[in-house]
């Protein structure tokens, strides 16, 4: 691993730990450890970095994501499966905090980009699958189904504290209004 991808893990972990706003570049470089000169011939500011943290966390994402895909049986899996890898990415909350849009503009712009050309994309496949595969409803408008459940995501990955049980009961409820009789047979079995 080169010293540019340890700098982007570390940014990561003390973004995700901390904030954006206080971890200074004199931390990031402490805590590999590297000078300063070394981070500004890598990154010509803060801001810069910041996005590139973004865009490094989005592709190790997306390729997980594509894992998941790979490695589930069916579409209810991967629904259950996907959650918990987008949670893993959620849970870096301080880089979601209002400071962040201050910040860095550009980074909650890829964020919001993947959220809503990357994610739908791959809700609606998991929707076309899941009714090719006679587990959800075929009596649904698949875009609007796919807004719906992108803000359940959000709603659930944002929820904290003892509110997260809700959140996850509302996605429940959720993917059983939208299975048929088949499909909510599996999703008993799979979170049963």
């Amino acid at each position: 691993m080169n010293t540019s991808e340890q700098l982007l893990i570390t940014g990561q972990k003390l973004f995700g730990k901390l904030g954006i706003k206080a971890v200074t570049v004199d931390d990031l470089c402490n805590d590999l450890p590297i000078s300063k000169k070394t981070f500004y011939k890598l990154y010509d500011d803060k801001k810069e970095f910041v996005l590139e943290v973004m865009r490094y966390s989005i592709k190790q994402l997306k390729r997980e994501l594509i894992a998941c895909r790979r490695n589930c049986d069916n579409a209810i899996e991967m629904l259950f499966a996907q959650q918990d890898i987008l949670s893993g990415f959620y849970e870096m909350r301080p880089l979601f905090d209002p400071e962040f849009l201050e910040l860095c503009p550009k980074a909650v712009r890829l964020i919001i980009s993947f959220r809503e050309v990357f994610l739908a994309a791959g809700i609606e496949r998991n929707l076309r699958e899941g009714v090719a595969a006679g587990l959800y409803q075929e009596a649904f408008d698949l875009k609007e189904v796919t807004k719906a459940f992108l803000l359940l995501i959000d709603i659930l990955l944002l929820t904290k504290g003892p509110d997260k049980a809700a959140a996850k009961g509302a996605l429940m409820i959720f993917i059983n209004g939208i299975t048929t009789s088949c499909g909510r047979a599996l999703l008993m079995q799979i979170r049963g």
